[in-house]
């Protein structure tokens, strides 16, 4: 699920699993560099990408937080399956 492939793609700052109940979970990815750097998540290939600041706040940390389906065996993201995550950043 997490990868390292693409340009500019670097490990993951925080990967956290919280059980919330009834056998489901949430998971945060962090995804930190400089400000300037434009630290990013991408998601399911390029499909999309959530920058820093989409919270209101260009500070160097991008989050993304998945919840896991119904069925308890994917993780999701505004109803999309999410398959692959990558931290990305311009060095």
């Amino acid at each position: 699920m997490v990868t390292q492939v693409g340009q500019g793609s670097k490990e993951m700052d925080g990967d956290v699993i919280t059980r919330t109940g009834a056998g489901c979970a949430t998971r945060t990815f962090t995804c930190m560099a400089p400000a300037a750097n434009n630290p990013n998540i991408e998601i399911n290939g390029g499909d999309g990408v959530i920058l820093d600041g989409d919270n209101g706040a260009v500070d160097g940390v991008t989050t993304l937080t998945v919840t896991c389906n119904a069925a308890g065996n994917a993780w999701q993201y505004m109803g999309v399956t999410i398959t692959q995550v990558e931290c990305a950043a311009g060095m």
